[in-house]
């Protein structure tokens, strides 16, 4: 006789160790002897993670990032582009190594913003593309304080709550 069941809501490219044992009334036998190392098949990468511009001028914008949370493969490149809001037409579009985590962008429009892209990729493609917009100035502030929470009573659930609120002027700086 053959027993089979499915493992679902697996992780995409992970590796698991697999062993089975029967349990009755009377307690637990003892474990398959060796367990089988099984890795689960890689896709493309998720969103790039923890992008943050540290220091922005009026004419420079530097990028740093971290790996994908949810890297689904090897990491073989990350794509950078920018273009000046507005335009659907990047005007700068490169690919780094795996290893880069920042990116300096320079000779940029003095008080403009500008829509920075990254993504990373896998053997099997361009992951999802994360997004962030950046104002080049040098008159940066700390941000102002948003709106209280709104929270409507028919959103109070036993293990969640959901609410809005509305973000106070960011004071030109990438609100993280």
């Amino acid at each position: 006789m053959t027993f089979k069941t499915t493992l679902t809501q697996l992780k995409k490219f992970a590796q698991y160790h697999i062993q089975v044992l029967a349990y009755t009334r009377v307690g637990d036998g003892q474990l398959s002897e060796s367990p089988v190392l099984v890795q689960t098949w890689d896709d493309v990468p998720g969103p790039v993670a923890n992008i943050t511009f540290p220091d922005v001028s009026t004419t420079m914008a530097r990028m740093i990032w971290d790996a994908p949370i949810d890297s689904n493969g090897v990491i073989l490149a990350y794509k950078i582009t920018y273009a000046l809001e507005g335009f659907t037409t990047a005007s700068f579009s490169m690919e780094f190594t795996p290893e880069t985590r920042t990116y300096r962008a320079t000779d940029l429009d003095r008080e403009k913003n500008y829509w920075f892209s990254i993504t990373a990729k896998t053997r099997l493609g361009w992951g999802e593309t994360a997004q962030l917009l950046v104002f080049t100035t040098s008159n940066r502030e700390l941000p102002q304080s948003p709106s209280p929470p709104r929270i409507s009573p028919s959103q109070v659930q036993a293990h969640q709550i959901t609410f809005t609120w509305t973000p106070g002027r960011d004071g030109f700086a990438p609100i993280r």
